[in-house]
């Protein structure tokens, strides 16, 4: 009986190589697969899930603010991160809803973008400003508006509580 060579040709080897290799690759994309499946899994967002974005009329903007719709209102601008900011808004809020007669009032935040260039530089506010291009305002500024201009301009808390009784 003859013994049979064990050993494989050089095609053989190249072949049962190349078997080797391309099993190995299989292996590792079915592994990236089924990991980034189950780590896809984890992070399903619902984007069916609908929230109805709210427009606010009471807010304006600096620019805009002397050509709201109502004949004679007000406008109560400061910054909503200031330390008082709980308290202008109260003082908006107690005068709202003291009588259904009484005049709109706009709110306008400071620190919007919007309205960051009319902020007084050193303190140094405008209060006989006539026209939005000339306002510097301080921390908290009162605006009486009629007919689309100024009449009232009013920075101290206490006169502004007097003038929304």
């Amino acid at each position: 009986m003859k013994k049979r060579n064990m050993y494989l040709n050089d095609d053989q080897k190249e072949i049962v190589n190349f078997v080797i290799i391309l099993s190995v690759i299989v292996v590792l994309v079915l592994i990236i697969y089924g990991v980034s499946y189950l780590v896809s899994k984890k992070n399903t967002y619902h984007y069916d899930e609908v929230t109805p974005g709210e427009i606010n009329y009471d807010i304006a903007s600096v620019g805009t603010m002397l050509n709201r719709p109502e004949e004679e209102y007000y406008v109560v601008i400061y910054d909503d991160a200031d330390l008082n900011a709980a308290t202008y808004g109260s003082l908006v809020s107690t005068y709202s809803a003291s009588s259904p007669e009484s005049l709109k009032v706009y709110r306008v935040d400071l620190a919007n973008k919007l309205n960051e260039s009319f902020r007084a530089q050193d303190g140094k506010s405008n209060p006989k400003a006539k026209k939005v291009s000339d306002l510097a305002l301080g921390d908290f500024t009162l605006i009486k508006v009629a007919k689309g201009e100024i009449t009232k301009y009013i920075e101290d808390l206490d006169q502004a509580k007097k003038e929304l009784k």
